[in-house]
């Protein structure tokens, strides 16, 4: 038998030793706000013509500090699309590239 079947797949056996944080209870209900590129765009260009973070969030019916997030966050989008997390740099030593040569030597399909 591959599966101990006693419980459902969807139970979490852990218990919880405190409380769910706000952030946490809107994760799980999948509603955590997000902005499509258009909506990010007319949050900033309002926040650039003048306009408060706390009428802007009025407008989009969002918390003020979600509409600042976005605002402080607009300059690591591009044209209103996120850009990739760059991550940790790939390090590549002198020894990976001997042991890659090494390997492609002995196993030339492999490549």
């Amino acid at each position: 038998m591959l599966f101990n079947l006693t419980l459902p797949l969807h139970v979490n056996v852990t218990t919880r030793l405190q409380p769910l944080s706000a952030r946490a209870q809107l994760d799980l209900a999948h509603e955590v706000p997000v902005f499509t590129p258009y909506e990010r765009a007319r949050i900033v260009q309002a926040y650039e013509d003048g306009r408060t973070p706390e009428s802007i969030a009025d407008q989009f019916h969002r918390p003020t500090f979600t509409i600042s997030r976005t605002v402080r966050g607009a300059s690591t989008h591009n044209e209103g699309t996120g850009l990739a997390w760059t991550g940790r740099p790939c390090t590549y030593t002198p020894r990976d590239q001997r042991l890659d040569k090494l390997a492609v030597e002995r196993h030339p399909f492999w490549s």
